[in-house]
């Protein structure tokens, strides 16, 4: 019995696949971190002996009924947005907040909203109520 003697052929791994893979990886790590700077200065502010205690001001409430009807502080009213204005230009500062019942129309809270941009109020806000479970 004759045994051939054959020579081993040498096994060379191809590493150009698996560093394109850690490649993309990286590229794709890269691309879809965001990155936050944290930098917060520790600032000790100076005090005074006078104080002057500014009272925030109540925001006015728009109320929406279930039937859509529209008022403010809780009296419907077809002469809500005069009223609006009026409460602005006494003090543009305010903020404004919606109450609109869960099954208020939609088209009437849209309609507050633009009439509230349109006079220029910058704070509005959507009242809700938290107490209610959502199952």
């Amino acid at each position: 019995m004759r045994l051939q003697n054959r020579e081993r052929e040498g096994v060379d791994v191809n590493l150009t696949p698996l560093i394109d893979v850690v490649f993309l990886l990286l590229i794709f790590f890269v691309l879809t971190t965001t990155f936050q700077k944290e930098a917060r200065m520790r600032v000790e502010l100076p005090s005074a002996a006078s104080v002057d205690q500014v009272q925030p001001q109540e925001p006015i409430e728009i109320h929406v009924n279930r039937q859509g009807g529209i008022g403010l502080s809780r009296k419907p009213s077809s002469q809500w947005q005069e009223m609006l204005r009026e409460r602005l230009a006494e003090s543009p500062e305010r903020s404004l907040v919606i109450r609109a019942d869960h099954q208020a129309p939609h088209g009437a809270v849209v309609e507050v909203m633009d009439r509230a941009q349109q006079l220029g109020v910058s704070n509005l806000s959507i009242a809700t109520d938290t107490s209610l479970s959502s199952n």
